[in-house]
């Protein structure tokens, strides 16, 4: 396994997930608007991290793109469990944070596998091409 592909999909993974929260923070105050449906927007933000962390980390990676993904999506599924409990601390339940796990986790793995597949493409591409001529 490759350490720093995984800690370079962990650092774009947080990157893109607080690059989001201060977006739809600033989209909040232009706006007026309530913010009722934040906390589902950072949760999907939280998504959309791990999978491009994943698919980051898959790419690098040079076998077991789908572990490195995975490892990515864990590390970031238990930061946001860790947010959740700073800004919500009367919601917090064992269960909520093992599905954000395992919701996070399978988001990353499949970024990863994907990142690594689509690394792994233009490889075959070329391995055809020499063998037919």
């Amino acid at each position: 396994m490759s350490i720093k592909a995984v800690w370079l999909g962990i650092i774009l993974s947080v990157v893109l997930w607080l690059a989001g929260a201060v977006l739809g923070v600033a989209w909040l105050l232009i706006n007026g608007e309530g913010f009722y449906w934040f906390s589902v927007y950072i949760y999907l933000m939280g998504l959309a991290g791990a999978f491009a962390g994943g698919f980051s980390a898959g790419g690098r990676s040079e076998k077991r793109g789908w572990e490195h993904g995975l490892c990515v999506g864990v590390v970031l599924g238990l930061l946001g469990a860790l947010v959740n409990l700073e800004l919500a601390p009367l919601t917090f339940t064992w269960s909520g944070v093992l599905r954000q796990l395992v919701v996070w986790a399978l988001w990353g793995m499949l970024g990863g596998y994907l990142g690594f597949s689509v690394k792994k493409r233009p490889q075959e591409a070329k391995i055809y091409q020499r063998r037919t001529g």
